[in-house]
């Protein structure tokens, strides 16, 4: 009956209809819940690269307030030009050096400074370019017509048809997001495990 069904993946008339209507909405739904998470860790770390350069900030405009006795005018303005414009070495060394006569002590401090500037700067740029960045769907070109040309090029098992699969291995080689070699590669990995050459990989092929 229909536990026999059940096997190799045969399931009868109305398990196959309300697999099929389920599983686009369970892919569209993972496919959303992927793309929230992802989205979602950009943000935490965008948020965490701008916590790190207002704190960076902050620290170098109290330091140099109240350690090297700048005013508060120039504390900001040597600040900004130390961590925002990334010349830590050449402005910390010439402020350390007027108040410490160059010693070694501060040198490595310093040196430090720098590293760490470089650090939380390159941080913030990194994770705000992420998160800010151009959306993949507008930055894919939009295909509105195929030439014979292409239509013969896509339609590799030459059936006359050019399916989704074949659409997106054309699409991904033209616009340079995949190259050929790795994406044939995958490919031969599918029909590998597609045991019965149906097309598909189904319970009896595992």
């Amino acid at each position: 009956g229909d536990q026999h069904a059940h096997v190799c993946g045969k399931v009868p008339c109305g398990g196959r209809l309300r697999v099929s209507q389920a599983l686009p909405t369970a892919m569209a739904l993972s496919r959303r819940t992927y793309q929230e998470k992802v989205q979602n860790q950009k943000f935490r770390s965008f948020l965490v690269g701008c916590t790190n350069i207002i704190l960076m900030c902050l620290i170098s405009v109290l330091t140099m307030r109240f350690y090297f006795n700048e005013g508060w005018v120039s504390a900001i303005y040597l600040s900004s030009i130390s961590v925002l414009k990334l010349d830590s070495i050449c402005l910390l060394s010439g402020v350390i050096c007027n108040h410490t006569q160059g010693s070694v002590q501060w040198l490595i401090f310093t040196t430090v400074h720098c590293v760490v500037t470089f650090s939380v700067v390159t941080h913030f740029i990194v994770s705000a370019s992420h998160y800010l960045g151009s959306d993949p769907d507008t930055a894919v070109s939009r295909l509105h017509h195929i030439s014979t040309d292409r239509f013969a090029r896509m339609d590799v098992n030459i059936d006359g048809k050019i399916s989704r699969s074949e659409f997106l291995r054309d699409r991904l080689i033209q616009d340079g997001i995949c190259d050929i070699e790795a994406l044939d590669a995958i490919l031969r990995n599918f029909d590998r495990l597609d045991k019965d050459k149906s097309g598909h990989i189904n319970i009896c092929d595992m």
